[in-house]
């Protein structure tokens, strides 16, 4: 594996954690930072919390004691001032190494103390002073000609030791045998001219030279680091379109929508669609009729209708023969739309069952018989359900189109572990629906694999949701006007959320959020002879109380439902048309956005609350105010990428597989369009080149690329 010394057994296994396997790995490891100890600065011109080098002698030290022991280091350099050196940690030996008079070099990073600035636990070395008539500072020990790079390691692993092993790859690894896979004239015909060669690049990142601006490397700005950018993003939009061309030539069903079937199906369910459904569909069906997997992911924003979309694209599966798996995140989604489907399908005598985690063995064999089942009476023609679709057992007869709930909450792994539940050598179609609008530049690159379609519009007399921000201080006046709204006969949620993803915690939230409101509410209810109701649901109650209580909601029994975000997805109030959020500011905009969408629905204007507590820091300010500013999905999508960078805005399953070493698509989005345009160039008219690409950044990805 490697040919280094100091790399054990133990140190393969930490660096293969990394993602370090071979010598050109480590050229591949970017620092995540550096330190300049190429200059020394004059104690007189120290700047807080910038770290620096400084050389000076040793005037005096000693030891204090008080509530905390320590070593203090008086140090003067030559233009006379003083700077203090602070220990915490220190042993007697080290206590003797600073002798009067001798000279020590420290870098580290200073504080101003009173009137003087001070180094916590600096790096220093002491070496002896030949000549105190010089005021100049001498280099008595040469500066470093490089900037010295910074990595992340786990524990026990040094940075010394990790640096030397770099260094020694830079030496071993000739700059020819890093080949350049980005050809003159491609680069040239892409508009990606004057990049900089890859080993000079490399080399650069991880020594680069006195006086080079650490800022802009840090920010993707600097020549060298544009050119590991540039070739990392293309090789990453090149690996989906190797993964969408490996499934482009497998063998599909042919599908087509019954236009009677389709009509009857419409009057049933007495729903006009928009016109943004009626062309989605289009482009869909168009999908269907091909030989080819359909891979199609359906944008719309809350309440855009999307499930209608998913209706008739699964009415013209089974029509034409096939089964169809419809997966969502949560159990109360699923439960959903299996009550949805089964109503708007069962006058065509389709069967739909439901598949889910919490249900009796006994129920589950006879589920797992009717969907493995090929006689057209008995077999489960749509199969609804969570994660339990595709666990060990489920067998379809013959799956022909799988539909998958909210994206976001589900890894490449997952989507590809349902894939292969296909049959007789045809792959499923994918429709994959998400109600969290993706930024087209994100879009361009996350989901370069798929077909993107987007519902852009919502259906007739739907009123726009009025969003307002409180401070918490000023609760007990939200809860009198609560009180007040639901006396005019409408619904209200009031949502618990904390910072700490501990589902008990957040529920312990909502207990006490909850027994507030019904103190005040049972003085209401004397004082007003009312019979205002209130309940509370949380993660940690059992699946039928949940159900139970969200049933009771739903028929307009329960007045005032206190939940967590656990009806972030969940069935449709119409008549629920106030929703409090506590703590809105440690939400993100798409949770925010989704948690808001469970209101206006109905028929009456809609409100928002969000309950935030003083002081807020900059970030938060500016998501609330752009929750308060608009309901387009799209503008808070953009403004969630701009505010939490694309990590947190995917969530931790899907950037799990999609880590970039060199790429920040929030801060280098600019470039995706040209690098979207650019993949599709390599591939076509240079697709050995692409392939070596693929190979040489997302080799370890492979497998994921039949998803």
């Amino acid at each position: 594996m490697f040919n280094l010394p100091g790399i054990g057994e133990k140190t393969q296994e930490n660096l293969k954690n990394l993602g370090i396997e071979n010598l050109k790995d480590f050229l591949f490891y970017l620092p995540k930072g550096y330190q300049d100890k190429t200059k020394i600065t004059p104690i007189n011109n120290l700047i807080q919390d910038q770290a620096c080098l400084v050389d000076g002698v040793i005037l005096d030290s000693r030891i204090i004691l008080g509530r905390r022991r320590m070593l203090i280091c008086e140090v003067e350099d030559d233009t006379g001032a003083l700077l203090t050196l602070r220990f915490f940690h220190f042993n007697q030996a080290q206590k003797n190494c600073f002798i009067k008079n001798k000279r020590l070099r420290a870098f580290g990073t200073p504080k101003r103390f009173q009137y003087h600035f001070e180094m916590i636990h600096p790096e220093y070395k002491i070496y002896d002073v030949s000549d105190r008539a010089d005021t100049q500072v001498r280099p008595y020990i040469a500066l470093d000609a490089e900037l010295t790079p910074i990595y992340a390691l786990p524990a026990g692993m040094f940075q010394n030791k990790f640096r030397s092993w770099v260094k020694q790859s830079f030496e071993l690894i000739k700059p020819e045998e890093l080949e350049e896979l980005l050809p003159e004239d491609f680069k040239k015909e892409s508009g990606f001219a004057n990049l900089a060669n890859l080993y000079d690049a490399l080399k650069f990142i991880h020594q680069p030279p006195v006086g080079t601006e650490i800022s802009k490397i840090i920010q993707g700005e600097h020549p060298m680091m544009l050119r590991l950018i540039i070739e990392e993003l293309l090789a990453h939009n090149l690996f989906l379109l190797n993964a969408k061309s490996k499934i482009k030539k497998e063998q599909a069903p042919i599908c087509e929508l019954n236009l009677k079937i389709k009509n009857d199906f419409l009057k049933n369910i007495l729903f006009k669609p928009t016109q943004a459904q009626e062309r989605v569909l289009l482009e869909i069906l168009e999908d269907l009729k091909q030989p080819q997997p359909m891979l199609r992911l359906l944008q719309g924003d809350v309440g855009s209708g999307k499930t209608w979309v998913a209706a008739l694209t699964a009415l013209a599966v089974i029509s034409s023969g096939y089964q169809v798996a419809l997966m969502a995140p949560t159990e109360i989604l699923a439960k959903q739309h299996f009550k949805n489907l089964s109503h708007w399908f069962g006058f065509l005598n389709i069967k739909v069952v439901l598949l889910i985690s919490k249900q009796t063995q006994k129920l589950r064999s006879e589920i797992y018989e009717q969907i493995k089942n090929n006689k057209t009476n008995h077999q489960a023609q749509l199969v609804i359900g969570t994660q339990a679709l595709f666990q060990e057992g489920v067998e379809f007869s013959n799956l022909g189109l799988v539909v998958v709930d909210e994206q976001h909450r589900f890894g490449v792994l997952q989507r590809k572990a349902l894939l292969e539940k296909g049959s007789n050598n045809l792959k499923p179609h994918q429709l994959i629906m998400t109600a969290t609008p993706i930024p087209r530049t994100l879009a361009m690159t996350v989901y370069a694999d798929l077909d993107v379609s987007i519902l852009d519009e919502l259906p007739p007399g739907r009123i726009p949701i009025k969003t307002i921000l409180i401070n918490s201080e000023k609760r007990a006046e939200i809860i009198e006007r609560v009180f007040q709204y639901i006396q005019q006969g409408h619904q209200v949620y009031w949502v618990c959320t904390l910072i700490d993803e501990s589902e008990i915690l957040e529920s312990e939230a909502a207990v006490l959020i909850f027994e507030l409101l019904k103190t005040e509410l049972e003085k209401l209810n004397k004082k007003l002879d009312l019979e205002i109701k209130i309940n509370l649901i949380h993660g940690r109650l059992k699946p039928a109380e949940k159900n139970q209580i969200m049933e009771e909601f739903s028929s307009g029994e329960i007045n005032i439902l206190v939940a967590t975000t656990v009806i972030e997805v969940g069935v449709d109030v119409p008549n629920a048309s106030m929703m409090v959020i506590e703590n809105s500011e440690r939400l993100g905009l798409s949770q925010l956005h989704q948690l808001r969408g469970r209101v206006g629905r109905g028929s009456t204007a809609s409100y928002c609350v969000l309950l935030y507590q003083p002081p807020l820091s900059q970030t938060a300010r500016l998501r609330l105010e752009a929750m308060r500013e608009t309901t387009d999905g799209f503008v808070l999508a953009e403004k969630d990428l701009e505010l939490r960078g694309p990590g947190e805005f995917l969530g931790v399953k899907q950037t799990g597989e999609m880590v970039f070493k060199f790429a920040n698509l929030s801060r280098d989005r600019v470039f995706l369009p040209k690098i979207h345009e650019g993949a599709l160039l390599l591939w076509a008219s240079y697709p050995e080149q692409a392939e070596k690409l693929i190979q040489r950044w997302l080799n370890h990805k492979s497998d994921l690329a039949e998803v």
